[in-house]
């Protein structure tokens, strides 16, 4: 659940143009202590549903934002999380709180480079608080991301879970990022380069749930209650 998560997090730097759209980028991080650290994400978009999948951790999440709800599936055990969009932002929001509400700093290096045939310029990201989360980053305004203002919005409402408060990315798509971010109280690296970009339709079954996965519903969200178990 926790590589969804930062995922997600990158939504707030790399929203999708046009109604379908597929996304391949390499992503290299240390999370996950003994786990693979080299896997492939993907990301494809349709309308007003997104889907992430990430082979290594054999989970892929559909957010759909139509209905408001995240769909974590679970493939070796054929499970699906599902919990509300408004849930995650109240829990984005009870995480900001607890941090440094000085908002996140965004620097244009002015220095460029062409990666994948685009050509890029430098920023660097830094989150709040007291171990600030860190992104240094390639983008290119070559690959038009105004159409999927959905993905984009949703991506900076989570950013809030890892320290980047109203953040406004700029113009454009990133191509590559490397990203240092203290999770539980450990550094966490992270680094990711997209591979390829696609514009053929998708198909609408790619964003449906399987019909053999076991459905689990996890409760409403309640800052002041403990969390039961999903049912």
């Amino acid at each position: 659940m926790k590589i969804i998560c930062l995922a997600l997090v990158c939504l707030l730097f790399r929203s999708a143009a046009l109604a379908d759209m597929t996304v391949v980028q390499s992503l290299k991080s240390d999370l996950m202590p003994g786990a693979k650290q080299d896997s492939t994400m993907t990301m494809a978009v349709k309308g007003q549903k997104a889907r992430i999948d990430l082979p290594g951790s054999e989970m892929s999440s559909i957010i759909d934002a139509k209905s408001g709800k995240m769909y974590t599936l679970m493939h070796k055990e054929k499970q699906v999380m599902v919990i509300s969009l408004e849930d995650l932002k109240k829990s984005a929001a009870l995480a900001t709180g607890t941090r440094d509400k000085s908002k996140t700093e965004i620097n244009k290096t002015g220095r460029t480079e062409t990666i994948q045939g685009y050509k890029c310029s430098e920023y660097d990201f830094v989150g709040g608080g007291d171990n600030p989360p860190r992104i240094h980053c390639w983008i290119t305004e070559e690959v038009d991301d105004s159409e999927m203002e959905f993905v984009r919005s949703f991506g900076g409402q989570m950013g809030g879970l890892l320290g980047f408060n109203e953040a406004q990315k700029p113009k454009g798509m990133v191509i590559r990022s490397e990203s240092k971010m203290n999770i539980n109280g450990r550094e966490v690296s992270s680094a990711s380069e997209v591979k390829s970009i696609s514009r053929s339709p998708l198909s609408d079954a790619l964003f449906a749930i399987p019909q053999d996965y076991k459905v689990l519903e996890l409760p409403v969200f309640n800052p002041q209650a403990g969390a039961p178990p999903a049912q």
